[in-house]
């Protein structure tokens, strides 16, 4: 009887699940001391590019860590729940998509003579499907509490895996790991792997994705009001991780990664660990109003004060950009209280729907 009541309903030892989450994030913590050696003490001058960390590499390490920390949390708290383990997995293909790539440019450039360097640049040229198809497909599949909609939703589950083995053998093309040699190169692959594969894993890793999303949307709307709240929370990390990548790429000059968006990736186990464990605690509901009425009146501003500038400027010849910016930031004070009032309606009836919010109701 005793034994029996120490069990949690996932049937692991309540100890248990605690002493397996200590041990992954015991990993994590090495593997990310590990890869921070080489993203902050090696001197990569002589390295070419392909081999180097950049600046995003070295800040998402943040988000590597909170992969791994939410995940560990979620498997100690919830050892039922895939989620926990999937956010696991994700972290450890981030760290395999560069860690590997970190050893196989140290070993052949600047310590020739390491072990396995081949073998090494290879795994960093897999690791990434694992990634994106935990992200973009098993998540938003599994969220928030690591079952299957329904069994015929197994369907996507077997794309994403059709995914997988596409790459897996796109690895046996010799050109996979250039410059280096590929220990397992074919070369009566390479017109397949070249022509034919990539056009399908292009196709089935956007149906899955797809599928993915069009599962979480459908789960919503069957969802009480508690695994809304949830799929809420999954909602505004994902909304703030795409704004950041428009603006990344309207505003970027260079092709390099930013380390911007690493950085908002943290965001995503952040949310996903609020939506298992403490969702009831937030208002996520007042969270996506106030970014909707800011983010909105952010996106009115730029683009009447760009618009002002610029279609003035041609029409006036722009030689007087200070005087334009101060007339454009003029009409700007004078429409921000209207914009606001009627960003906030719009966020209130996106968010509430026809409800009004508690103050209107005083109000009245």
């Amino acid at each position: 009887m005793m034994a029996s009541s120490n069990r949690r309903p996932g049937g692991l030892v309540a100890g248990g699940s605690f002493y397996i989450a200590a041990g992954i994030w015991i990993l994590f913590l090495g593997l990310i001391a590990l890869e921070s050696y080489f993203a902050f003490l090696v001197d990569w001058h002589a390295v070419p590019n392909d081999f180097r960390p950049t600046d995003a590499t070295r800040v998402g390490l943040l988000a590597v860590f909170a992969m791994g920390s939410v995940g560990a949390l979620v498997v100690w708290k919830q050892p039922r729940n895939r989620i926990g383990w999937l956010l696991t997995g994700v972290g450890l293909s981030a760290i395999g998509l560069e860690l590997p790539k970190f050893y196989a440019g140290f070993g052949v450039y600047i310590h020739p003579g390491l072990p396995a360097t081949s073998w090494s640049n290879l795994f960093s040229q897999i690791f990434w499907v694992f990634l994106f198809v935990g992200l973009l497909i098993l998540l938003p599949l599994l969220f928030p509490d690591g079952r299957l909609l329904s069994p015929r939703w197994r369907f996507v589950v077997g794309l994403a895996a059709l995914a997988i083995l596409f790459v897996l053998t796109f690895s046996l093309d010799p050109s996979a790991t250039t410059p280096l040699h590929n220990p397992i190169g074919v070369a009566a692959v390479h017109s397949f792997t070249s022509q034919v594969l990539p056009g399908l894993f292009s196709v089935v890793f956007l149906t899955g994705s797809v599928l993915a999303l069009a599962s979480l949307v459908v789960r919503f709307r069957r969802a009480g009001e508690q695994q809304r709240q949830q799929i809420k929370w999954l909602l505004v990390a994902v909304l703030g991780f795409l704004l950041t990548s428009m603006v990344q790429l309207v505003f970027s000059r260079s092709g390099s990664a930013s380390p911007l968006t690493p950085l908002m990736v943290t965001l995503l186990p952040v949310a996903i660990g609020i939506a298992i464990l403490r969702h009831r605690l937030y208002d996520v509901d007042l969270i996506i109003n106030k970014a909707l009425v800011y983010g909105g009146l952010a996106a009115v501003i730029t683009a009447v004060y760009v618009l002002f500038v610029v279609v003035a400027g041609a029409l006036i010849g722009g030689h007087q950009p200070f005087v334009l910016s101060l007339l454009a930031t003029a009409i700007i004070a004078l429409v921000f209280q209207p914009l606001r009032q009627r960003a906030q309606h719009l966020a209130n009836r996106l968010v509430y729907g026809e409800r009004a919010t508690p103050y209107e109701v005083l109000s009245r």
